[in-house]
């Protein structure tokens, strides 16, 4: 059976393998044939892309004489084409340029707009996003609108001090700031302060002339003045509950004679003046400043005799040069490393400088600086130190009291949510030369967001009891030996609000 199916089956082998056998290689006719095909095709393909070249060129010239003729229908659209003499455009040469002003609100986009469809003009857009219509510059921030803003900052502390003034052991409203600030032009920004949480009082007005030639900066009214490491900053933006005693020791004015005589009235220099700055062009930065202030807080001499010798003074009915304040400062920052830096500062302050009551405030320091680039704003460390030294005349008859102070203190970043510090300072007395005190004090602060902080402190007080009649006017705490305080401050702001510190 199986030699029937394999002789049954080799006739259909041989059948398929004889066309093999059989194969001829082709013809010379056949691939000249072949040749002749290819090349028809060559020839109708390089016709039809002549056919499509000829289409694009014709396409590309209608394109062109259509955007000849819009060309000829509009104004020019360049500076140089409106104005042929080369002088420089004007604003309203610039408005004209983007479409003129519309005679209605421009309707807003919807899908499906076809692409033929008018673009908006700048007016258009001004008004889409509220900015007013008469504005000639309505791209400039805040211009008809300015940023408001409020902080509210509460104190809450508790004290073993013997005979503690009122501003220990309570809960006080600390501060009520209330700010608006915005663009006044491209040349100026200003800016307003209104406090309220022991009456309404204007703590600062100021204008900024930011657009000055060769990287000046002038500014002027009434400000927390730039003359040390954190006398800009204030209350509720320290990196602490309150001013180091040694910054309000040389930089603070008391209080006149009154219930609150041994407390400041004003821990910071506020003042009233004009500030000039300028940028070295150095490879690093330098920043040179030169300042006059109407008076340097407590040194006005129409105020001297209340507040230091208990009885009341003169007003003199005139002011002269020698009345001003004279304030030179200069800081410059190094970069380290792309996570660490170094600033350097000096301040030199001269009051009433040809009268009895001069006085001469320096002081100099540096801040470390290091905040890795991964850790955004919720991880870094400080680390600040600053020198006073005080020079200060009463009247002629009196020596010449000599002082000094300082304080240093350095705060962690953890994370998004904590910070921890501690704080160390030591100074003799402004008005008593053989007097001295000293403070230590940690803090921890939590942050429920960036605008919302608690911050609990514990602070140590050495022995305040200055030596002569005059100190126990003065606005520090004069208490009757060490004592510890612990404050709890709960800040919140609301709004917009904007500080330039350094």
């Amino acid at each position: 059976m199986k030699r029937v199916l394999i002789l049954g089956l080799m006739p259909a082998f041989c059948f398929a393998a004889s066309p093999l056998k059989a194969q001829e290689p082709p013809t010379v006719e056949q691939l000249q044939r072949q040749v002749t095909d290819l090349q028809e095709q060559l020839k109708k393909s390089q016709e039809e892309n002549q056919r499509i070249l000829q289409l694009l060129q014709t396409l590309q010239k209608q394109v062109g004489e259509l955007q000849q003729a819009q060309a000829a229908a509009k104004p020019p659209t360049s500076p140089a084409a409106a104005n042929p003499s080369g002088t420089e455009p004007s604003v309203d040469d610039i408005f004209k340029e983007l479409g003129g002003k519309p005679t209605a609100p421009a309707a807003p986009i919807q899908a499906g707009t076809p692409a033929t469809a008018q673009p908006q003009t700048a007016d258009e857009i001004a008004k889409a996003v509220g900015q007013s219509e008469g504005s000639q510059l309505p791209w400039f921030r805040a211009l008809n609108n300015p940023s408001f803003g409020a902080v509210v900052d509460v104190l809450a502390n508790a004290s073993d001090e013997d005979k503690a003034g009122d501003r220990r052991n309570r809960i006080d409203l600390r501060e009520l700031e209330f700010l608006a600030y915005g663009s006044v032009d491209p040349f100026a920004h200003a800016s307003a302060l209104i406090s309220g949480a022991n009456g309404v009082e204007v703590e600062e007005g100021v204008v900024t002339l930011t657009a000055l030639p060769g990287t000046l900066q002038l500014r002027g009214g009434k400000f927390f003045a730039d003359v040390s490491r954190l006398n800009k900053t204030h209350t509720h933006d320290l990196p602490f509950i309150e001013q180091p005693l040694t910054m309000q020791n040389f930089l603070g004015r008391p209080d006149s004679l009154g219930e609150r005589a041994r407390w400041l009235a004003e821990p910071q220099f506020n003042a009233e003046g004009a500030e000039l700055s300028w940028v070295a062009p150095t490879p690093f930065y330098w920043r040179l400043q030169l300042s006059v202030y109407n008076e340097f807080s407590d040194r006005s001499p129409g105020s001297f005799w209340d507040q230091y010798l208990g009885r009341p003074g003169y007003q003199t009915s005139y002011r002269g040069l020698d009345d001003f304040t004279y304030h030179f400062g200069t800081r410059t920052f190094f970069e380290l490393s792309p996570n660490q830096s170094l600033r350097l500062f000096a301040n030199v302050l001269v009051d009433a400088p040809s009268t009895d009551a001069r006085r001469i405030t320096e002081s100099g320091g540096f801040s470390y600086l290091w905040y890795p680039l991964d850790g955004g704003l919720y991880k870094g460390f400080e680390w600040t130190a600053e020198v006073f030294a005080n020079q200060e005349r009463f009247l002629g008859c009196i020596p010449e009291q000599d002082s000094w102070g300082i304080y240093s203190y350095v705060n962690r970043r953890l994370g998004r949510r904590f910070e921890v510090g501690l704080l160390g300072e030591w100074s003799t007395f402004r008005f008593d030369d053989g007097a001295e005190a000293w403070h230590v004090g940690t803090w921890l602060s939590y942050y429920f967001s960036e605008r919302h902080r608690v911050r609990l402190g514990i602070d140590r007080f050495g022995d305040q009891q200055w030596l002569n009649s005059i100190s126990s006017h003065t606005g520090l705490p004069a208490g009757e030996g060490d004592y510890w305080l612990f404050s709890l401050q709960w800040n919140v702001v609301v709004g917009s609000h904007e500080h330039t510190y350094e």
